[in-house]
């Protein structure tokens, strides 16, 4: 059985991603994991959420591939909106992965 990160690390490498921009976070090791042991994928990490995003949307002008910035959960992906908005106002690909974990006890924790 394949986790659903690894899944993931594979279809953004089939898409012809070369490099991962990402945050390490306890909402996102499997993703983190994930990205990291892939052959196919560089990881580069950096200092804040913001920094992730600005770097993938810089990928995806340069590259004309998607960007793609793994952050950890909770406020981080908010980090992340103005440089969305900004790729989404220049129609540059660029997606962001986070991951929530869910808890039996409280439901979603992050």
């Amino acid at each position: 059985m394949i986790r659903v990160s690894d899944y993931l690390a594979k279809r953004v490498a089939e898409m012809g991603v070369r490099h991962v921009f990402m945050i390490s976070g306890g909402g996102a090791m499997h993703l983190n994991d994930a990205f990291g042991k892939h052959e196919d994928l560089q990881y580069i990490c950096n200092h804040h959420e913001q920094a992730c995003a600005i770097a993938a949307e810089g990928y995806a002008r340069i590259s004309g591939n998607i960007g793609v910035a793994v952050v950890t959960s909770g406020p981080a992906p908010s980090s992340c909106t103005a440089s969305s908005a900004a790729c989404f106002q220049g129609s540059d690909g660029r997606t962001v992965a986070t991951q929530y974990s869910v808890s039996a006890k409280t439901g979603f924790t992050s």
